[in-house]
Parts: structure tokens; sequence; C-alpha cells
């Protein structure tokens, strides 16, 4: 278990990859430059083959009287034409060098033509292509011979001419490619584990935090980098949920507030009605029973819209003619409450707002009831698509207007301007949280202003294709 835990570490991961993409590199390297090595130093011995054949002929003439060998680790065999041995050097140990071929019969002929060329003004006549290099076959042998004067010479390089100056270099390659990767390796850990400190903190400071609601944040020293940023993320989210907690925790005590009003009446009026049967009647205590358990269950049908308003999912492609939603939401009223509306319609009613139909419906009941209650003569329903893209609503009344402060407060939840009359009623406080709720999570917008004696609530919901 505590090795599972210790590979899941990301310092250890990153540390085993930069190791093995380290380790195949230095290798690849190492490999890569013994080879190179080698290869280059074939390619002199090959020239230093060829410099040898040369001297070797020049000094052939005088080779009986001077004696000895010139060269002692090039293995060479030096000839005249008619076949008879002058010299060798190593032939005995060719194979072992890792020579592989049959050697050259020492009366081959010598290759045909000649040149003239000139020197120090003398012009004499050698055999063309002097030193030649005759291929063997073998990518690690070179065969060089060389005709002058009546004599012939073969000089032979093996691969173990061209790695033994690579041989003790090679022990010091590798551990130079052992130690680049245990370096590698250790830096790539120890900079992860300490690039991965602050997140660490926060981590800690994260789990620390039981609550948002005391205001706790991330304790870690400012930073102009990533993390910085990722700080002060959780910071700002942190303050969302703080706020939002804290509205949770206010809405909660307004709806127990809420709540706790008709419960006692009721409580209070079956507690009368028990005590002083003879005193009370009965129809009079079941009408108010009923009076108060339709108040508990509009306002329960409120909080249950207020909850879908905030967190049900939008539903993709629907659409609605706001025009049809309006006469629909005026045919339910009646009397004195449907001759105080009237509507101006306006060019929306060709188009439609990206919204679904019950949802449009509830927002303009929720807004006409609003603007009924507050109206001194009569309410306006305006459609309008002013604006490119969008479908403009407008709900107005001639009641008494909004403070400036408080536009944005009536949207929140239980907010009563007139709190005796709104309760006198049937207000629940929370008709406009549910008008931004729906309205906002269709992607639109509600706001308030009142000027000129008039109190306009305007809803901005996207508009979708004309309607038919």
């Amino acid at each position: 278990m505590r090795t599972t835990r210790f590979w899941r570490r990301i310092d250890v991961r990153v540390a085993a990859s930069a190791g093995l993409i380290a380790a195949a590199l230095l290798v690849g390297g190492v490999l890569w430059f013994r080879t190179d090595m080698n290869r280059q130093q074939m390619s002199t011995n090959e020239l230093m083959a060829q410099t040898e054949a040369g001297t070797l002929l020049t000094m052939a003439p005088q080779w009986d009287t001077t004696g000895g060998l010139l060269y002692d680790w090039l293995p060479f065999q030096l000839y005249r034409t008619d076949g008879t041995l002058v010299a060798q050097n190593n032939i005995d140990q060719l194979r072992t060098k890792g020579w592989t071929q049959p050697l050259p019969s020492p009366a081959a002929p010598p290759p045909q033509g000649r040149l003239v060329q000139s020197d120090d003004g003398t012009t004499v006549s050698i055999p063309a292509d002097t030193v030649t290099i005759i291929p063997t076959g073998a990518r690690d042998q070179v065969l060089v011979r060389g005709d002058l004067n009546g004599y012939h010479v073969y000089v032979y390089v093996t691969a173990h001419a061209s790695e033994w100056p690579v041989t003790p270099m090679e022990p010091y390659l590798w551990w130079g490619a052992a130690l680049a990767w245990l370096l590698i390796t250790a830096t790539a850990a120890v900079t992860v584990r300490l690039a991965l400190r602050p997140v660490e903190r926060m981590r800690r400071e994260a789990a620390r935090i039981s609550s948002t609601a005391d205001g706790a944040r991330l304790s870690t020293a400012p930073r102009h980098d990533e993390l910085g940023a990722l700080a002060a993320t959780l910071d700002t989210m942190l303050a969302r949920l703080d706020e939002s907690f804290r509205a949770q925790q206010r809405f909660t005590a307004d709806a127990a507030h809420e709540l706790r009003g008709p419960l006692t009446s009721l409580r209070a009026a079956v507690e009368i009605a028990l005590a002083h049967p003879d005193d009370v009647a009965a129809d009079q205590t079941l009408r108010h029973v009923l009076a108060e358990t339709e108040q508990l269950q509009d306002l329960t049908d409120q909080l249950l819209a207020v909850s879908r308003a905030r967190s049900a999912p939008v539903e993709p492609g629907v659409a609605t003619d706001p025009a049809a939603a309006v006469g629909q939401v005026l045919a339910g009223y009646r009397g004195p409450d449907a001759d105080r509306v009237y509507v101006v319609d306006g060019r929306a009613a060709a188009r439609s707002a990206s919204i679904a139909p019950a949802d449009l419906t509830r927002v303009l009941r929720n807004l006409l009831d609003n603007a009924l209650r507050h109206a001194a003569t009569g309410v306006r329903v305006d459609l309008g698509d002013d604006e490119p893209g969008l479908v403009v609503l407008t709900v107005a009344n001639d009641g008494a207007p909004i403070p400036d402060d408080e536009r944005e407060r009536i949207f929140e939840p239980f907010v009563r301007l007139d709190e005796a009359r709104s309760r006198d009623d049937g207000g629940t406080g929370l008709g406009l949280t549910i008008v931004r709720g729906l309205v906002e999570r269709a992607g639109g917008s509600v706001s308030a202003r009142s000027r000129d004696g008039e109190t306009t609530f305007v809803v901005r919901l996207p508009a979708d294709a004309p309607t038919a």
C-alpha cells in the first residue's frame, strides 16, 4: 500500500519519466558517439595505411641493406613482382585482430596504365594508381595495395585498429552517462517537489477549512505565476461559496419565518377551538384553518419554484411566442384586474423567445401580480424587440416608485418593500426571485427602474427563430 502511494506521487512519476527519457537519450548518444568515433578512426587508419604503403614502396629497393621494420601496428606484406616476400609485419596475428578475408596472391598483376608526372622539372613515369584501395566486401576491413619500381605491398586495416583508441574512453563515456542520468533524474524530482510545495500548502489549508461561513481563505504567500493564479481562483471560489452559504442560510431562516406565521395561526385556532368548544363556532375555525392552509400551500409552491429556477436543467431548443404567452396569462384574470391591464402590441409578436412556455408564463404572471398589487390605476405590458438578438418584454405600473438602493434587493427572497400590504394581499416575497431565476436560467436578464411616476420591469430574453 505504501509503495502504491509512493508511485502515485507526481514528483516520483515525473522523475521516473525524465529518467527514462534521459536514459534513452544518453545511451543512444554514447552508442552514436562510439560508432562515429570508430568511423572516423577507420577513415584515419585508411589514410595512414595509404601513407605507409607509399613509404614502404619508396624504401623497398634499399630494404635488404637497411633491414628492420618501419611500423609495428599495421600488418603489411612487401613483395617483389616475381612473388618473392621481402618483409612482413603481424601477419600471423592478422586473423586474431579481426581479419576475415583471404590474403591476396603475392604475384597478382599490378594495375595497368602509366601516368607521366613532373617533379622539379624532371619527368618520370610511374604506374597509374600507385596506391589503391582494394574492395574487400567488409565494412570494417580495408586492404591497401601499392605498386612501384618492381615491388608491390599490401597493408591491412582491421576493426581492431579503429577500436583501440575508443576502447579506453568507453568506461568514461558510460560512467559519465550514468552520472548525467542521476543528475537529471534527481534534478527533475527536486524541481517538481519544490514546485508542488505551494500546492501541498494549499491542500493543507483547504483541508483545514471546514466551512466557508467564517470567511476562511487560503493563507498562501502572494505569487505571480500559475500557482498564484490558482490560489486566487480558489479564494474567489471560496468567496462565492461563502456568499452562497450565507444566502442559503438567509433563505432557510426567511422560509422558516414565513412558515412559522401560518403554522402559529393554525395552532392557535385549533387550541382555542379545543379550549373553548362552546364559544368558537366550528365552521369559523375550519374556514380559518382552510385560509392558513392555502397560504401554506402557496408558500410551498413558491419555494419549490425558487428551487427549480435555480437548479433545474435548461431544455435545449425550446422557444415560446411572447404574444401567445401574454394572451394566455391575461385570460386568467377576471373582473377589475383584467380591466386594469392593457397591452402595447410590439414587434416581438413576430419573434420567439428562447425560453420554455411554462417558464415564460410564470414570469409574466408573477410580474403582473406584482404590478397589480402596487399599481394606482393600471398596468401596461409592452412587447418590443428593439435590441438585436433579444426579445424585450416590459411590465409597468404607476404605483409608488422603488428607491434606487432597493432596486436589486427586491429580487432577493422574502423581500417586501411594503411589508404589511404585501402580506395582506397574499404575497410571499418570492415572486420576483422566481422571475430572476427563470429568466437568467434561460440566458436572459431582468431589471427594474422607476422614473416619471412609473415603475417598469424589463425582461430581456434571447430571440429564437421567427414564428410562423
